[in-house]
């Protein structure tokens, strides 16, 4: 705070001897053109090379600690959309189970079980309730040809 206060004062007392040497020449000759293109190079001077000699890696710790927060949150909110994402998978594939069980005339609970890791698609069903075999393998063969999962992962209760 002290190096800014301190470059804004240089700036300013600058620019104030500039304004008195500039006042000091007539407008309309030669040399006030001139004197006031060298105050011009004064000031620019005066406000670029403090700017010029800054260490910016000062100022690299900070980033890295933005890094860390920001992979940090991408983490975080990775495993909460995947986990979003497996229980709306879930959700559906019970619900699209139930609903072709329910047309074929079986009154059933359904557990569907979704992979651990992307891509999310059923892996295993648990039914429990009764129903006729003929009727269970009709459903049993819907879910492997519609939803993918293996016959030997559909289980009765």
């Amino acid at each position: 705070m002290e190096a800014i206060r301190q470059y804004l004062l240089n700036v300013i007392a600058v620019s104030i001897l500039c304004s008195i040497a500039i006042g000091f020449f007539e407008r309309n000759r030669v040399t006030f053109g001139t004197v006031k293109l060298l105050t011009g190079l004064v000031m620019i001077l005066c406000t670029i090379t403090p700017v010029l000699s800054f260490e910016f890696g000062d100022i690299s710790g900070i980033f890295d600690e933005y890094n860390i927060a920001a992979e940090e949150a991408v983490r975080v909110g990775t495993i909460s959309a995947d986990s979003e994402i497996s229980a709306i998978i879930k959700n559906n594939a019970e619900a699209y189970i139930l609903e072709k069980s329910k047309s074929l005339g079986i009154n059933v609970d359904v557990y569907v079980h979704v992979t651990d890791k992307a891509p999310f698609v059923p892996e295993t069903v648990e039914f429990s309730g009764n129903a006729a075999p003929y009727t269970k393998t009709v459903l049993i063969h819907w879910i492997t040809k519609n939803l993918g999962v293996q016959e030997e992962m559909i289980q009765w209760k």
